[in-house]
């Protein structure tokens, strides 16, 4: 099973991705790269994601009159996955704070970045899906 995950940030849109074995890789991608990359994805006859998580982000009213960035990127990642097949879940933006819990991972004071969000809700996912054992010594 391959699995992706986004986070878009102010920085940028943190990717993370697994295939069942070993560890999630994860890269920091701008809009533009992250199009392309999509669209690659789309056209391209290999590997494909059976499933694709992202941050279930919210407008706030701090927004208002801010562009629509976040918005727009979250749509073609949802339109991408549609094309590839992949079925779409959306987290609450904690959510993170979970799959961090389940991998032992230290939260860093401040902003975590891109990346590592992504990567952490792909964690929670894989492991309250049976698809991956946890790495916290404490929670068993």
């Amino acid at each position: 099973m391959m699995i992706w995950a986004f986070d878009p940030g102010a920085k940028g849109i943190g990717w993370a991705k697994w295939s069942g074995f070993g560890y999630p890789s994860t890269s920091r991608v701008g809009r533009d790269e992250l199009y392309d990359l999509l669209n690659r994805s789309i056209q391209s006859t290999g590997t494909k994601p059976d499933v694709v998580v992202i941050e279930d982000w919210r407008l706030r009213r701090a927004a208002h009159g801010k562009t629509m960035a976040t918005s727009e990127v979250l749509g073609a990642i949802e339109f991408a996955a549609f094309c590839l097949g992949a079925d779409v879940v959306r987290q609450p933006p904690e959510t993170y704070k979970l799959g961090a819990m389940y991998e032992g991972f230290q939260l860093p004071n401040g902003h975590m970045p891109d990346e590592q969000s992504a990567k952490m809700h792909l964690i929670y996912y894989a492991v309250t899906h049976g698809l991956m054992r946890q790495n916290n010594p404490v929670l068993g």
